[in-house]
């Protein structure tokens, strides 16, 4: 069974809503062209003021961590994604029912349940996430049956158990983690979070 084709449903109470710098080897006495950026008390790097580029802004709405076809594709059918106020309401729930899945909005992302006002067919996600907090998820999910491989660079946890769920696959790497019903849908969430992986 493909589970991005057929997609199981949870019903639901109320209305839901990633820089390697390239380091070169330099010649005796030739120092690299620029240095680097400094880093502040956090171990952060600072941007660098001389770029001519702005770093990429974090995507802000459920609808950016997609394709365009994907969303296209969404709106037609009776799914949706859920507007700000019932996309609250439903993350206060889940946090109340204590789901790990609060921790993507409470990191300072987004998790975006797919619903048609009554049940959800998929949620996806990204999030900053600390090393604290990503070994606690990286043992419950192993823990909770899941299987760990490694994909982009990263560390991926499959749930195998084929059980009537609506995120299946749960991506760490760098200092963000994801969540999507399948690798095809991680894959566009990965590449259009704006995540500096």
């Amino acid at each position: 069974m493909n589970r991005s084709r057929i997609v199981p449903t949870v019903i639901v109470s109320s209305l839901l809503a990633l820089t390697l710098s390239s380091c070169g080897p330099f010649g005796p006495g030739e120092p690299p062209a620029s240095p680097p950026p400094p880093v502040t008390g956090s171990g952060t790097p600072t941007p660098d003021s001389t770029s001519s580029e702005p770093p990429a802004a974090l995507a802000a709405e459920c609808t950016e961590l997609l394709d365009a076809a994907s969303v296209a594709e969404i709106e037609a059918g009776t799914f949706g994604v859920p507007t700000a106020a019932s996309l609250a309401e439903y993350v206060d729930k889940i946090r109340g029912e204590g789901s790990p899945l609060a921790l993507f909005v409470d990191g300072g992302g987004l998790l975006c349940p797919i619903t048609n006002g009554t049940r959800v067919s998929e949620i996806f996600g990204f999030s900053p996430i600390t090393a604290e907090v990503a070994d606690a998820q990286k043992a419950r999910l192993l823990s909770e049956g899941f299987a760990l491989s490694t994909h982009l660079g990263g560390e991926l946890y499959s749930d195998t158990r084929m059980n009537d769920d609506v995120v299946f696959e749960f991506f760490f790497l760098g200092d963000y983690w994801f969540c999507a019903i399948d690798v095809e849908r991680l894959d566009e969430v990965v590449a259009n979070s704006g995540a500096p992986l």
